[in-house]
């Protein structure tokens, strides 16, 4: 494990395991649920390889003696990880706020002395407020696994959507 390649470990919420997306992996199918398709779709890039760490797909699920074993290993599988992918899900469709007001929440998140945005057009705090309330109200931040797995990471970036925001910020 000294040698191991540079990697970069996804943290993230299942979902509901119906619906699940087929994707493929040096030519084996696997089944995943929307949640990680999702994410892996944002995260595919076409001009370079990248390895990640991903729990559903490294650990065999319906192996529980694997499973047991790989759990006392979560501490060093995200500490060794060159960085965390903090996957929060993608924006409600609905939602009253829009991609510029994620822009403004990221950015209101990222000030050491959080001074209050103003929406871009009105110049009401409104629709910031509720892009904020949505990333923090997000199921990822429920999970007890997720928030350690946080806990354990060097390097972080937090994922909303399209928008990233680096942890350390």
């Amino acid at each position: 494990e000294d040698h191991a390649p540079k990697y970069e470990a996804l943290s993230y919420v299942w979902g509901p395991t119906n619906d699940l997306q087929a994707i493929v992996l040096d030519g084996f199918e696997y089944l995943v649920t929307p949640s990680l398709f999702e994410v892996l779709l944002r995260l595919h890039k076409l001009d370079e390889d990248r390895l990640l760490w991903v729990d559903a797909l490294v650990i065999s699920q319906s192996d529980l003696a694997e499973r047991s074993r790989e759990v006392t290993k979560m501490l060093d599988r995200y500490s060794r990880a060159a960085k965390t992918i903090i996957w929060l899900g993608k924006p409600l469709e609905n939602a009253s706020y829009g991609r510029l007001d994620i822009m403004s929440a990221m950015k209101f998140l990222s000030q050491p002395e959080l001074v209050t945005p103003k929406d871009h057009d009105s110049g009401e705090w409104v629709p910031i407020k509720q892009a904020v309330e949505a990333i923090f109200c997000s199921k990822y931040w429920t999970r007890s696994w997720t928030v350690q797995e946080i806990m354990y990471s060097d390097h972080a970036t937090l994922h909303y959507g399209s928008m990233t925001l680096d942890l350390a910020d």
